[in-house]
C-alpha cells in the first residue's frame, strides 16, 4: 500500500542546489494551469501495506528487488530522524494525505483501495520530479475492480496541492481503457498501451531520461517510447496525487489520459529519480 518514508543519496543530492532528492520541478509554459515541467526524480515511493490498518509510503534512493523493504507506521512518520544507509541514504518527511481510502488484499499483502468518487492518496515534497531534465520511473500494481465507464487518473502530478499550477497525468487510462504514460515538454509527449483488463493485476511502469524519452512497460514488456525531448518541470517540490484528478485540476492538459475517478485497487507505488533498465522493470513485474 502506500505512505511512509523518504530517502535520499547524499551523492544525488549535491548534484542538485537542493538537499532533497525525492521529485523536483523547474519552470514551464502550458496551458491554463498547466506550466512546463522539467523533472528530476529521486528515489522510489512504495506503496504497501503488511496490515490492514496501515498505510506506507517509501522512498528509496536505489532499487534493491532482492531486499526486503523496511517498513515504517503512519504514525511514526514525524519522528523520523537520519539512519546510516548504503551510499549514506538520508530520510526525510512527506506530508501526505488520503480521503476515502480502504485496503484489501493487494498483488503483494495489502493494497489500497479507491472504490467511492472523491478517493485519492497524496503525497507532497517531490523535489527531483521539478527539476528539468530529470530522468524519472513510477511502477506501480493495478487492478480495475470495478466495471465503470472508461478512464481514470492513476497518477496526477502538480505543483500545487490541488492539484494545479504546473500540472498534468502522468499515468491514467484513456476513455477506452488504454494504459497511458506521458510526460510534457511544450506540449504533451505520450505513450499508450493495451486495454487495463478487468480484475486482473497488471504491472505498469513507466519512466523517463533524455536519451529514450517515455517509455511504457507492461508486465514487464516494453510496449513503446516517445520522440526524445526534454522534461520541462514546475520548478518547485512536486505533488502526487493518486487515484483522482481534483475538480480544480480539469483544465490541466490531460494528453491522451480520460481524467478522474479510478475504481480499483493500486499496490506497490514506487517512484525513482532515475531510469529504470529493463532488468529493474522485470525484477518489480516478478515479485
Amino acid at each position: 500500500m502506500i505512505v511512509g518514508r523518504s530517502e535520499w543519496s547524499t551523492e544525488e543530492a549535491s548534484a542538485t542546489t537542493t538537499s532533497i532528492t525525492t521529485i523536483t520541478s523547474t519552470t514551464s509554459t502550458s496551458t491554463s494551469s498547466t506550466s512546463s515541467t522539467t523533472s528530476t526524480t529521486s528515489n522510489c515511493i512504495q506503496c504497501r501495506c503488511s496490515t490492514c490498518s496501515l498505510i506506507y509510503l517509501q522512498v528509496q534512493a536505489q532499487l534493491r528487488p532482492q531486499q526486503q523493504l523496511q517498513r515504517q507506521p503512519l504514525q511514526k512518520l514525524r519522528q523520523l530522524q537520519q539512519q546510516q544507509a548504503p551510499r549514506s541514504v538520508q530520510q526525510q518527511q512527506l506530508a501526505q494525505t488520503g480521503v476515502g481510502l480502504s485496503s484489501t488484499t493487494g498483488r503483494i499483502n495489502q493494497s489500497i483501495l479507491f472504490n467511492v468518487s472523491g478517493a485519492y492518496f497524496q503525497a507532497g515534497g517531490f523535489t527531483l520530479l521539478g527539476v528539468v531534465g530529470q530522468a524519472y520511473s513510477i511502477s506501480l500494481w493495478v487492478n480495475k475492480a470495478l466495471s465503470t465507464s472508461g478512464g481514470g487518473t492513476l497518477l496526477h502530478v502538480s505543483a500545487n496541492s490541488n492539484g494545479t499550477s504546473w500540472c498534468m497525468p502522468m499515468l491514467g487510462l484513456t476513455s477506452s481503457d488504454e494504459i497511458v504514460g506521458q510526460s510534457w515538454n511544450s506540449f504533451m509527449m505520450t505513450v499508450q498501451g493495451p486495454v487495463l483488463q478487468l480484475g486482473v493485476w497488471t504491472h505498469i511502469v513507466t519512466s523517463y531520461s533524455i536519451n529514450n524519452s517515455v517509455r511504457l512497460w507492461i508486465n514487464g514488456t516494453l510496449i513503446g517510447s516517445s520522440a526524445t525531448f526534454t522534461y520541462a518541470a514546475s520548478s518547485s517540490p512536486d505533488w502526487i496525487t493518486v487515484g483522482t484528478t481534483f475538480p480544480a485540476a480539469m483544465s490541466c492538459a490531460s494528453g491522451s489520459v480520460s481524467t478522474g475517478q479510478f475504481y480499483g485497487m493500486i499496490d506497490e507505488l514506487r517512484v525513482y529519480s532515475r531510469e529504470l533498465t529493463s532488468s529493474d522493470v522485470y525484477a518489480l513485474a516478478n515479485p
